[in-house]
């Protein structure tokens, strides 16, 4: 059975590539190539070549053209190389994947190339595009030219050669085969076939070390000074074999004899050097066509107040003792105070790296530990010092240009990442999460695709999540179907038909906006209910010119006595013209017999605009029965059977309306699904044409939104009307959940006001009920039959412009359900861990207490004595402050509210004092990038007024989150972009440079360090996470 695709696969992989971005691009060219914003790819199969590839550009081929000149790749600007293997490792150690690793790896390093297999080659493909626009690499042609220089150089068998890389490097038998074979050489003392079993020995390691070199391409960068102190005056000759793999024009300088001491012994010395004035005789090596060493007398360490080394080797053994460990603590502590408060063009940045004989397992780890970034074994494997230099240049140019210096990049991250080998922890360190290429003030839309999806890849915590504005336009349609079918067995209950009601009510509902409904791009929410704003502002004073108008004039005239009240009323919904129409639609259909509420005339309105944009009943009803089928799956678990038998979500299963007949209670009404399919599918306008973005235009804030009240004008269509029956609350839960763990969220708390869930008899311990046991069973499905971790908590949220008493409902609600009931704290302990995660179930609760709302006009201390409940029991407190009012909102947060995190805080960067205190005393600031854009007006010239920046250089605590994603349309992978984006603009960011992907992790880890849990709760989850990572 082969293993490898065959030509007829590639091809058709290419075509559906060349279809997929076909709108960016010619792909009418030849069959292995694809063009893409001005950047022609050649897309190399790793695939064997014979008559099934023959029209395609195999491996072979390349490896023909570069190393042989057969072939012809002009014009090309990038290249994929195409895999079915699993990637990194491929199928098996001899695979075509592996064969090319060393010469892939040399065009990935030194040119535009990636390697994809059929699961992330788009996302590779977009990479590449990202940097090729960059820029930075060197183009195809010189890469080539390169490689021919190299192999003229080296004067071995390029194949040979990666053969021995990927043989060693996988420690293959073939690749350990020499050694063994000498080890018993040596044991059986038969001798004269040592020396050449030795010589083979060392040939290999040597050859391992130079395909090394030349898969990292340390000739890409510019020429480099190095220092090497050591007192072998043998070092030299290998100091000789190595320059040539180093970039043009490097020096490299070595220590005569006795100038290591010093480092150690001469304080005069070591004064001079902090203060930039150090000298040492040294031997200076070159290279032009032959290898030149000459001595030089007193060569200063500095030029211009800068160290002139970019990297410093210590040989640890020096005289009899281990001295060199002396030196790097010297050189580390000299290169802290020496580049203390200087600007990052001002700094001496150098790397130090370890040349020594010793092979002992604790030098090794003990020059780690003192920061070197390197260990070079002396015997025989000189060579990978080229290497080592090659895989860390990279991160000390980032560092040059002022990248991986911010107070986060050296705060603690994940520990785990500490463990890392030092080329890959620099990488983080100075790699940009967001390449900047820019377009006036936005980044590249395909820039933020490739940060997307490394982002989304990631673990990540949400601490700023409302649940009624994270409710799309997905999720308020199928709970509206719910409602309406409610509706119907009410009022069927009260001796009307709901059949003939629903008629009547869409009836008068195409008559008011049957042709407001079109194809046309413009904004609907904008294109209907603002028109019928301005109809009210202009009826005030006018005569209505027609019967719809004389309505809308009466229903005005029995608003208020005085013409100022109801122009007060009028411009209350400047912002939310919708509510204002709902008004006067409540009024225009209760004015008959029909008696229906406001609430469930705009549920019958999501419907309808559901149903004119292409969804169907039955799109509803799916919804509602995979989520019963998710929990009937759960349930056939014994574990877990007990638990899901006595959810209350279980037996309403069995008399959802929506569920029509597929309910076994038929004490309800069975047809009410009937009975909406019935009167929507024959009640819709056949003039109106679809349109699919209906329901998003009334959730989404508008383009140009300025302010609170702009992103949430379509607050009448999301929240509380939606939760008013115990299983769409359940149902609401589950739904967020899922969209959170599509997007890696491994910790969320919901912020929630059940108060607000009790409309319609359901009573608010019931409401808490729904939401707990909602997140726990889809946390729990997940876990046990999808092997996927979520831990969802709940916050309770006071409204800032509810009445007292509806605040302290809240604020009880944290009191009395801050533990759970002893029967599910007892599952949660005796349930077994998944083998497959490396986390723990954990049931949901509800962690402590919001203050949201309008904030002008509302101070936090204004809620001092609603607070004092939660005070008594020492629950988490976050408080919204700072978002659109000053930072003395923050300070009353803080001080009169005792709060542990602020919701926002953006303006906490006009109090340079609380700024301080926040830092020092770690007070979490929550900011929401897309949200807090829209509220503060952060667009086009505005961009850089973001805090975000100078929040992380003055070291705050800051989190990253959603805040309302369904207003904004966004994800918390999208959050962290976005942020990226804003800290790039920032004002204070001068010179711009890039957040780094350490920064991101950073910040990532901030979310889990700031979850409203216990301290050994949030250990157990950070350990999980990282082990995750």
């Amino acid at each position: 059975m082969k293993n490898y695709m065959s030509g007829c696969e590639v091809e058709r992989t290419i075509q559906s590539l060349k279809r997929f971005f076909g709108d960016i691009g010619d792909n009418n060219s030849d069959t292995h190539t694809l063009n893409i914003k001005d950047c022609k790819i050649l897309i190399v199969p790793l695939c064997p070549d014979d008559h099934e590839t023959c029209n395609l550009f195999t491996w072979q081929k390349l490896f023909n053209y570069i190393s042989k000149g057969k072939g012809n790749i002009d014009n090309i600007n990038a290249i994929i190389f195409y895999t079915t293997e699993m990637l990194p490792r491929g199928d098996y150690v001899g695979s075509i994947l592996n064969h090319s690793r060393m010469i892939r790896e040399f065009f990935e390093n030194t040119t535009y190339a990636k390697t994809a297999n059929y699961k992330n080659i788009i996302d590779k493909i977009k990479e590449l595009i990202v940097e090729f626009k960059l820029g930075e690499k060197k183009c195809l042609n010189q890469t080539i030219d390169d490689f021919k220089a190299i192999k003229k150089d080296i004067n071995i068998d390029i194949e040979s050669l990666s053969n021995e890389f990927t043989y060693q490097d996988f420690h293959a038998k073939t690749g350990h085969f020499t050694l063994r074979e000498l080890f018993k050489l040596v044991n059986n003392q038969t001798s004269n076939d040592i020396a050449t079993h030795f010589k083979n020995y060392i040939s290999k390691r040597q050859n391992h070390d130079i395909a090394s070199i030349i898969s990292v391409n340390p000739k890409r960068f510019k020429a480099l000074n190095i220092l090497v102190i050591d007192d072998n005056p043998d070092t030299k000759n290998d100091l000789e074999k190595i320059i040539k793999f180093l970039p043009n024009k490097s020096k490299i300088y070595l220590t005569e004899k006795n100038e290591y001491k010093k480092f150690i012994y001469k304080r005069d010395f070591i004064e001079k050097l902090y203060e930039g004035s150090a000298q040492l005789n040294l031997s200076e090596i070159t290279i032009n066509e032959t290898v030149n060493i000459k001595p030089i007398s007193s060569i200063s360490l500095f030029t211009n107040n800068k160290f002139i080394f970019d990297y410093v080797i210590v040989d640890l053994l020096l005289g009899s003792y281990n001295e060199g460990n002396k030196i790097i603590r010297e050189f580390v502590k000299f290169r802290n105070i020496f580049n203390r408060n200087k600007k990052p063009n001002e700094k001496s940045l150098f790397f130090i790296l370890v040349l020594s004989l010793s092979d002992d397992a604790n030098d090794i780890f003990r020059a780690f530990n003192e920061e070197s970034l390197g260990y070079v074994w002396k015997f025989n494997r000189i060579y990978s010092l080229p290497y080592l230099i090659g895989t860390l240049e990279p991160a000390r140019q980032a560092l040059i240009k002022g990248l991986a210096i911010s107070d986060y990049a050296h705060a603690r991250n994940f520990s785990k990442l500490y463990h890392l080998p030092p080329a890959i922890l620099w990488k983080l360190r100075s790699e940009p999460f967001l390449y900047p290429l820019t377009n006036s003030l936005k980044i590249d839309d395909m820039a933020k695709d490739v940060a997307k999806n490394w982002i989304k890849q990631l673990p990540k915590a949400e601490l700023h999540y409302h649940l009624g504005g994270s409710m799309d336009e997905n999720i308020i349609f199928y709970l509206s179907a719910n409602t309406v079918a409610h509706l119907c067995e009410t009022i069927n209950c009260n001796n009307r038909n709901g059949n003939n009601t629903l008629k009547e009510v869409l009836q008068k509902m195409n008559e008011l906006i049957g042709h407001s409904f079109d194809n046309s791009k413009q904004d609907f929410y904008e294109k209907f209910f603002r028109k019928f704003y301005d109809c009210c502002k202009q009826l005030i004073n006018n005569n209505g010119n027609s019967e719809e108008e004389n309505s809308i004039k009466q229903w005005l005239s029995q608003l208020s006595n005085t013409k100022e009240n109801t122009e007060k009323y009028i411009e209350k919904f400047k912002d939310k013209p919708a509510e204002l129409w709902f008004d006067y639609l409540t009024y225009k259909i209760n004015k008959n017999e029909i008696k229906i509420s406001k609430s469930d005339l705009i549920a019958i309105f999501i419907i309808y605009a559901g149903l004119l944009e292409g969804r169907t009943i039955d799109d509803a009803v799916k919804f509602w029965s995979l989520i019963k089928e998710k929990v009937s799956k759960l349930n056939n678990i014994s574990e877990v059977k007990q638990l899901v038998e006595s959810s209350k979500i279980k037996k309403l299963f069995d008399s959802i309306p929506i569920l029509g007949d597929e309910g076994i209670n038929r004490n309800r009404n069975p047809q009410a699904k009937e009975i909406i399919k019935n009167a929507f599918q024959n009640n819709k306008p056949d003039s109106i044409k679809n349109s699919d973005n209906i329901l998003k235009d009334l959730v989404r804030a508008p383009k140009d939104a300025k302010t609170l009240n702009q992103l949430l004008r379509g607050d009448v269509f999301f929240g509380a009307d939606n939760l008013q029956y115990y299983e769409n609350i359940f149902a609401c839960v589950w739904y967020l959940m899922e969209k959170a763990i599509d997007d890696n969220v491994r910790y969320l708390e919901i912020r929630v006001a059940p108060s607000g869930y009790t409309k319609k008899n359901l009573t608010i311990n019931e409401a808490v009920e729904a939401l707990l046991e909602g997140a726990d069973l889809c946390s729990l499905y997940y876990y046990t039959c999808e092997n996927k971790f979520i831990w969802t908590n709940f916050i309770t949220t006071a409204k800032r412009h509810k009445t007292p008493y509806e605040r302290t409902l809240e604020i009880e609600l944290a009191v009395t359900h801050s533990r759970r009931s002893q029967k599910t704290i007892s599952f949660e302990n005796n349930l077994k861990n998944n083998p497959f995660l490396p986390y723990k179930w954990k049931a949901s609760k509800i962690v402590g207490v919001d203050l949201a709302g309008y904030e002008q006009g509302h101070p936090p201390s204004q809620f001092a004595e609603d607070f004092a409940p939660i005070f008594k029991i020492c629950s988490f407190i976050t408080i919204h402050a700072g978002e659109e009012t000053p930072p003395e909102y923050i300070w009353e947060a803080i001080y009169k509210l005792r709060a542990n995190r602020i919701g926002h805080g953006i303006t906490i960067i006009h109090h340079p004092s609380l700024m301080e205190l926040a830092r020092d005393t770690q007070i979490c600031i929550e900011l929401c990038p897309s949200s807090n854009s829209i509220t503060n007006n952060l667009r086009n010239d505005r961009i850089s007024k973001y805090p975000l920046y100078k929040f992380i250089q003055e070291g705050l605590n800051v989190t990253i989150n959603t805040d309302d994603c369904a207003t904004t349309g966004s994800t918390l992978s999208d959050e962290f972009v976005k942020a990226a984006e804003l800290y790039y603009f920032s004002e204070d960011n001068n010179p711009q440079n890039p957040i780094t992907k350490w920064e991101i992790l950073r910040l990532v880890k901030a979310g889990f360090d700031n979850a409203f849990i216990k301290r050994e709760e949030k250990r157990e989850l950070l350990r999980a996470v990282e082990m995750e990572i």
